[in-house]
């Protein structure tokens, strides 16, 4: 009894890692016989962290769990430079997270687990794939772990466009924003260009699942992307901008000998999905999410490392 127990700490443990990015460090220490089963588990959580990757996803999750109580609240009121990190890129793992949390994926539903595993936690699992029952009780601790944790998972992202800049207007003091760039009554916009791509042991199971669902069937109810619908329309023609911070922004791209090119970025908040719609841009069969949703804040950097500001609008009382 107490072996099996232990297994199922472990697993659970393996299943926190595999969706949290992180490994907890008494798994590097506990010493366990060979012939059980938790010795390649605990050797395999070990190793197969991406160190990286743990941090960014860690610091994130967290963030998210810290706000979901009150998390409309908190997010209307705090400052910007509070949560701006809140506001993470629509990747499809970010964007996949965010369908449990709404119930576009289904904890109930062994295939969306295991697509979900198989489709973004390649590295990690695949040796485990190979043994059914190691598969089944991961399976399991991933539900427990998901059903504990979706509420919490953020919904909060960051899009980021580039602006080329014309003339400066010192009637309207900005600068005029070249006509293939500008931004006229936007209600609707996509958030992401992701593409999947995956281990061929991976790609290869998924084209059917144990329970016959395939690849696709996944892939519609969870889309690579996905755009937001807006109730209140954006627009941008000139980019505002003081003489003073125009000036500095104009010495900085001539010692940079860069183009005059601005990064925009909006920061949105996702609520409801609203309906699944065909990917004009994408390759035959692909789909988007459409979600309604909040432009909380729109800013302007000179560079593309977002380190320099040059312009920021809260909108987040307009939306109200």
């Amino acid at each position: 009894m107490v072996r099996m127990y232990n297994l199922k700490v472990n697993i659970i443990a393996l299943a926190m890692l595999i969706l949290s990015g992180v490994a907890h460090p008494s798994m590097a220490q506990q010493s366990t016989p060979k012939n059980n089963i938790t010795v390649d588990i605990e050797k395999y959580a070990v190793e197969g962290i991406d160190l990286e990757e743990a941090s960014t996803f860690k610091t994130n999750f967290l963030k998210a769990q810290k706000t979901s109580s009150k998390e409309e609240e908190y997010m209307r009121n705090a400052p910007f430079k509070e949560i701006k990190n809140l506001y993470v890129p629509a990747t499809y793992q970010n964007l996949n997270l965010l369908y449990w949390r709404t119930g576009m994926l289904d904890v109930e539903n062994t295939a969306d687990i295991d697509a979900y595993l198989l489709l973004l936690q390649c590295r990690k699992v695949k040796d485990i794939y190979k043994n059914e029952i190691q598969w089944s009780k991961l399976r399991s601790a991933t539900k427990e772990y998901l059903l504990s944790k979706k509420g919490s998972f953020g919904r909060f992202f960051k899009v980021v466009q580039p602006l080329k800049l014309e003339s400066y207007d010192f009637d309207n003091e900005g600068f005029t924003i070249d006509d293939k760039y500008d931004y006229k009554n936007m209600k609707r916009f996509r958030i992401s260009n992701n593409s999947l791509r995956g281990d061929a042991f991976c790609i290869d199971r998924l084209r059917m699942f144990r329970d016959g669902t395939t690849t696709q069937e996944y892939v519609t109810k969870a889309p690579n992307n996905a755009v937001v619908s807006t109730r209140i329309p954006y627009s941008l023609k000139t980019l505002p901008m003081s003489e003073t911070i125009s000036a500095m922004y104009l010495d900085y791209i001539k010692q940079e000998n860069l183009p005059k090119v601005a990064y925009i970025v909006f920061y949105v908040s996702l609520t409801d999905n609203i309906e699944v719609i065909k990917d004009e841009q994408g390759s035959p069969g692909s789909m988007l999410s459409d979600f309604s949703g909040k432009i909380d804040y729109v800013a302007v950097y000179a560079d593309k490392e977002l380190t320099r500001p040059l312009y920021l609008k809260d909108m987040r009382q307009s939306n109200q």
